[in-house]
């Protein structure tokens, strides 16, 4: 990988440029993703969908707190990108379903092994048993 880089550099004149999630351009990005495909729909339905709105508003934040959780129990480079979140469904019901679905095959297994694996490292025994993540009245594990 450090030699490809170099050539790269060297031979095109490319730059990576690193962006951390906790930081503009990207730590918006969800928010301005979800919001342009809320007024999407609701144009295309010529009504408005207060459900969806409140998922748009809930993403970001539960995105935020996820990637909190990863610095606290991790390190700060063991963070959910924001792809993940751009594949959300843009109708209210199928976005619980596809969160819960993501949050018990994906997420779950992903953030307990992230934690298990920092307090292993550290000698300290820790045991996550459950996080819960409220979408309105909802819960998903």
């Amino acid at each position: 990988m450090a030699q490809s880089s170099v050539h790269l550099q060297l031979q095109f004149n490319f730059r990576w440029i690193l962006l951390a999630n906790h930081a503009e351009p990207v730590q918006g990005l969800i928010q301005r993703f979800l919001r342009r495909r809320l007024i999407q729909s609701q144009l295309l339905a010529k009504s408005r969908d207060g459900a969806l709105e409140r998922v748009v508003e809930w993403i970001p934040r539960c995105w935020v707190h996820l990637n909190k959780f990863l610095e606290t129990h991790n390190s700060a480079d063991v963070t959910i990108g924001p792809r993940w979140f751009l594949q959300v469904p843009a109708d209210s019901t199928c976005s619980q379903i596809w969160f819960t679905d993501l949050w018990n095959n994906t997420w779950g297994p992903y953030l307990r092994a992230s934690a298990l694996w920092k307090t292993s490292a550290m000698g300290r025994s820790y045991v996550m048993d459950h996080i819960h993540l409220s979408l309105g009245s909802r819960q998903c594990l």
